[in-house]
């Protein structure tokens, strides 16, 4: 029986010596969870203002091909003759630097050829 009763537990004076209870993790996760809202919040109205605008630009391109379809036709033709613009500019670029380097070497005159003829044969 002894052992029975060292067993035994008093609830009561278990808490009674309990210290108070910490805060501890909560108010940590309590201030990221919030912090975490607010940031997905801001992040999900600015993917929403972009949405409207696109949607917005997508209407006016709808409604501007309903209107007049050659239109957009040759908007795109534009896009394209710019883009091939763009690399020939780069070509005639290259090729002007080539040009210069061409230049830039001492030119082969009369004179300078007979010098050369005249040591080949001598």
């Amino acid at each position: 029986m002894a052992t029975l009763q060292k067993k035994d537990f008093n609830f009561y004076q278990r808490y009674q010596q309990k210290p108070a209870k910490k805060w501890g993790f909560w108010p940590i996760y309590s201030l990221l969870m919030v912090l975490f809202v607010i940031v997905a919040s801001g992040v999900s109205y600015w993917l929403y203002t972009q949405n409207q605008a696109l949607e917005l630009e997508l209407n006016a391109l709808v409604q501007g091909y309903l209107e007049n379809p050659t239109l957009v036709a040759t908007q795109s033709e534009v896009v394209r003759n710019r883009e091939q613009l763009q690399e020939a500019n780069i070509q005639v670029t290259n090729l002007m630097d080539a040009f210069s380097a061409m230049e830039s070497y001492p030119r082969a005159n009369w004179y300078l050829l007979q010098q050369i003829f005249s040591v080949c044969l001598a």
